[in-house]
């Protein structure tokens, strides 16, 4: 397994756990602390959910939070004390971002979907400070649900309430319900990451 974590800035903190392959290793009582945790894994249906579920709780019991972590209603991740956490997983990795400030995050595996279903969550307003075409749409498709997630508000549309933009190089989004968001973008392995957080 390779795990690393990078700050974007000072009070913003992301942590990746990725796995080689499509295997996890049994890790047993080292994974499920609790009965809720293994009930949930056993009704995963696909091997890919199982699997990204695992991940999930050992990336948060790597960084120490795992315990600490609830969810509301709508299954948005959040922290009784401490701050502001998201959650993305895609393939065989899993992403965990943590911020004293209002923050999301989304992990895309390379799809050529995003340039399909462009039409389903981009806008003619939309822009950011990519010229390949590849890495427009999945950088697009992950900040659009980065921001979402961010916004952790049922109904908002991606194509219509979340719009891309830059300025001075710089990229950033704006959610009808909460405003701007600053977006940091990396690419890793065949991922397309993206944060938006608040500053």
């Amino acid at each position: 397994m390779k795990s690393f974590s990078f700050d974007i800035e000072e009070n913003t903190k992301v942590h990746i756990l990725c796995t080689a392959g499509q295997r996890v290793i049994n890790f047993g009582d080292q994974v499920f602390d609790n009965p809720g945790e293994l009930e949930r894994f056993l009704a995963l249906q696909s091997f890919e959910h199982r699997m990204q579920f695992i991940l999930k709780l050992l990336l948060l019991k790597k960084i120490g939070i795992k315990n600490e972590l609830r969810y509301q209603p709508d299954g948005k991740p959040y922290l009784p004390e401490g701050p502001c956490v998201s959650i993305s997983h895609s393939g065989t990795c899993v992403a965990v971002v943590l911020s004293d400030n209002t923050v999301g995050i989304d992990m895309q595996k390379k799809d050529d979907r995003v340039r399909t279903l462009r039409s389903k969550y981009l806008n003619d307003k939309d822009i950011l400070p990519f010229e390949d075409e590849d890495l427009f749409y999945h950088y697009a498709w992950a900040a659009k649900e980065a921001v979402y997630k961010a916004c952790g508000k049922k109904g908002i549309s991606l194509k219509n309430d979340i719009f891309l933009y830059e300025r001075n190089g710089n990229a950033y989004a704006w959610c009808d319900s909460e405003g701007i968001f600053r977006l940091y973008f990396r690419e890793s392995d065949g991922y397309y990451l993206a944060v938006a957080y608040k500053k």
